[in-house]
């Protein structure tokens, strides 16, 4: 039977992520595009005019150095896939964590690392899902921005 849908997203990420993207804005300069809720890919980034690529991003609440990897949804990790094959630009993987913020290009990502991953507070009864192991030590740090 289907469960119900359940969106858990609060105004503390959303704000993370226009900080986020203002990073990414500097660094690559491009222009950040926001897809919207229940979407499979957070962002799409836009360099020149044109697409430059997609961008899946996750707040953590604690350093980059607290555990060695991050979680990846297999699920995100397929749509990103999808449409970096079909489109032919790169898919990238952004994490903000307490102290920094990390990137990797998906190809760069080894899938064949995974990891059944069950929340522990138990938000709802089918959060419950594989994930790709993303080791922190393989992503670059995103510049600060500078005042």
């Amino acid at each position: 039977m289907y469960e119900s849908l359940m969106v858990f997203n609060r105004g503390l990420d959303r704000e993370n992520e226009r900080v986020v993207a203002a990073q990414m804005e500097a660094a690559f300069k491009c222009t950040v595009h926001d897809f919207g809720s229940l979407n499979d890919v957070d962002f799409w980034l836009e360099k020149d005019g044109a697409l430059a690529a997609y961008v899946e991003m996750k707040t953590r609440t604690q350093s980059s150095t607290k555990f060695p990897t991050v979680y990846l949804s297999i699920r995100k990790w397929l749509a990103m896939n999808l449409l970096s094959v079909g489109v032919e630009v790169p898919c990238l993987f952004v994490v903000k964590f307490s102290d920094e913020v990390r990137w990797i290009n998906l190809k760069d990502v080894d899938a064949r690392s995974t990891h059944i991953c069950e929340r522990s507070d138990h938000r709802a009864a089918n959060d419950r899902e594989p994930v790709v192991l993303v080791p922190v030590s393989d992503m670059t740090i995103l510049p600060e921005l500078v005042s």
